[in-house]
């Protein structure tokens, strides 16, 4: 049987198509990875804009004709934070469903948790995964695939460039204090819950451009850089790197997709803050995530 899963996020649309064995054991074919910036002002207008609605319809056409090329019996296809907070989301879930004929499901963020962190997990340690996307954050902590706690945070880096940044780049030195103000408020009151791990994993956009970044490659190959470990320092480097260079050199020597481009710092802030409140001094990179959890949670029956 072969499924593919989609990830409808707030910046990026990820595809996997993968062969599913009589034992469910799960074989990557194809992945694609494309940016829609579908929440493009939906934190100030509570809407998703006709273009960006063009663009990803135009991303699902495509993901659809792949699907043909890999004689895909099932799209299983979840739609994140911008679908979630937008008051036209109905319509737009129906203009998606027409592409692909198949549902596509707006997944709330605790079991968007959930799915990121069965996606990224295959250890029995107690593990702690931070997933970083366009409109929110996931904090989880679990063991065997069991999940001890998740928590959706409402802050992704469109939301932060786009209310804190004021779609500017580089952001104001006060801009950059505000915004490491609200974080660390929103994780107080996550680090007074959370239970004690062992290893700690970050995934999506901005976890993986970094790592990108730091291997001098593009930030699209991302399986090149799947269990990068990145450091506290590393981290700071790469934060003063994007600080210090325009968009345009953001793209073009950095080689950081130019949709993502004026997004990254404002994800680097996220998780620089992150490793901050947690004292965390290093993690590891994952390529996986949301995507891969999709196709576990549908052969798991939770989707």
């Amino acid at each position: 049987m072969r499924l593919a899963s989609i990830d409808i996020g707030t910046n990026t649309i990820l595809m996997l198509v993968a062969q599913i064995s009589l034992n469910n054991e799960i074989k990557i074919l194809h992945e694609e990875y494309a940016i829609a910036r579908l929440g493009e002002d939906t934190d100030k207008t509570g809407l998703i804009n006709e273009q960006a609605i063009l663009r990803a319809e135009k991303i699902l056409q495509k993901c659809v004709n792949i699907c043909k090329k890999f004689d895909v019996q099932s799209i299983i296809t979840v739609a994140t934070s911008a679908m979630r907070d937008a008051k036209n989301s109905a319509q737009v879930k129906m203009s998606f469903e027409s592409i692909l004929q198949h549902p596509v499901f707006i997944i709330d963020g605790k079991k968007e948790a959930t799915l990121s962190f069965i996606g990224t997990v295959n250890s029995p340690k107690t593990s702690l995964v931070i997933d970083i996307g366009g409109g929110s954050t996931e904090i989880i902590i679990g063991k065997d695939k069991q999940i001890l706690f998740k928590q959706s945070l409402d802050i992704g880096a469109v939301r932060i460039f786009e209310r804190f940044f004021n779609m500017s780049h580089p952001p104001t030195q006060s801009q950059i204090d505000e915004t490491v103000r609200y974080i660390r408020e929103l994780l107080d009151d996550v680090k007074a819950e959370m239970p004690k791990y062992d290893q700690i994993f970050a995934v999506a956009g901005t976890a993986t451009t970094l790592a990108a970044t730091a291997c001098g490659i593009h930030d699209y190959k991302v399986r090149e850089i799947d269990n990068y470990n990145l450091t506290i320092e590393k981290l700071n480097e790469l934060f003063d790197l994007y600080y210090g260079s325009t968009v345009e050199e953001i793209a073009t020597k950095h080689l950081v997709s130019p949709g993502r481009a004026n997004l990254i710092l404002a994800g680097t802030l996220i998780l620089r803050t992150i490793f901050e409140e947690f004292k965390i001094a290093e993690c590891v990179v994952s390529a996986k995530g949301l995507r891969y959890g999709v196709i576990q949670g549908h052969l798991l029956g939770m989707l």
